[in-house]
């Protein structure tokens, strides 16, 4: 069954071509007192880039990595939610969705 799911969003993928561009708009929450800006990009995620940053914030950094399965997900235009990795003793919430 999962194999088909990735079937029918590659489909869509290779089939939807408004001429637009596409975006993803990013979320990322506050956490002790501070948030960070992301280096997400559609274009990124279309070229096959998996792991994102988010920038330097109070001296430090976050990654998050987004499952082939998640932006199968964006594709369909179903927004997604995601954990940062931990770093100085928190993380942060990421929500993704696309927008045309």
């Amino acid at each position: 069954m999962r194999n088909w799911f990735f079937i029918i969003a590659t489909l869509l993928l290779s089939c939807s071509s408004t001429g637009r561009q596409n975006t993803l708009q990013c979320t990322v929450s506050t956490e002790l007192f501070h948030t960070h800006k992301t280096d997400l990009t559609y274009r990124k995620v279309k070229s096959g880039i998996r792991i994102f940053l988010l920038t330097a914030s109070e001296g430090h950094t976050h990654s998050y990595e987004l499952r082939e399965d998640q932006v199968a997900y964006l594709e369909l235009n179903v927004p997604i939610a995601l954990d940062s990795t931990l770093t100085n003793g928190h993380k942060h919430s990421v929500l993704i969705q696309k927008s045309d």
